[in-house]
């Protein structure tokens, strides 16, 4: 008989098994396959992200982009060069609570790179040094003290280095806030 059993017979043992794990393997592998598939910018897309998405249909005219430098009408600032930064002066009173909030600000996103003390020795600078990279700055540097608090904002705005840019990470308040905190740790104000 070509694998079959006659009524009331039981299968011959491990007659069923090959067909059973064959479909175990199929659908254990059948997720896999369809994990590879992937638009976004991690290699296995679990689930797929809005920003990913076609932000217009097929079919629909290309959605105008607004003019280069232009504000929004929610606020925004304009794109300036270190050397036209250097004329700002810091909107953000000093104050106690100010100190406060820009020591808090510094601890949670400079103090890795530029250490506690800001002098450039933070747990990741060995790992800059170690790449090649420029090493955190030390704020105590007279080239860095000399900065104008603009010049500062703007380093902190765009980053430089291999410092990362904090424009779009932090509110203007918050950036200037740190300013004040990097003055306290050159001694000055």
């Amino acid at each position: 008989m070509s694998g079959r059993h006659r009524p009331g017979e039981q299968p011959a043992a491990g007659r069923g098994r090959p067909r059973r794990v064959f479909w175990l393997l199929l659908a254990a592998l059948l997720p896999l396959a369809g994990a590879c598939y992937t638009t976004g910018m991690y290699p296995v897309d679990y689930f797929p992200e809005m920003h990913y998405s076609e932000y217009y249909k097929r079919q629909e005219p290309p959605r105008l982009l607004p003019p280069t430098a232009s504000v929004p009408t929610t606020g925004g600032e304009p794109a300036r060069t270190i050397q036209e930064a250097a004329g700002l002066t810091n909107p953000v009173p000093r104050t106690a609570g100010t100190q406060g909030r820009g020591e808090a600000l510094y601890r949670v996103n400079c103090a890795i790179c530029h250490g506690p003390t800001g002098r450039g020795d933070g747990t990741l600078a060995p790992y800059f040094r170690a790449a090649g990279q420029t090493p955190p700055v030390d704020y105590t540097n007279p080239g860095i003290a000399s900065l104008s608090d603009g010049q500062l904002y703007w380093a902190v705005t765009n980053g430089l280095g291999g410092m990362p840019p904090f424009g779009n990470l932090l509110t203007p308040e918050e950036r200037w806030t740190l300013i004040h905190h990097i003055r306290g740790i050159q001694g000055k104000e």
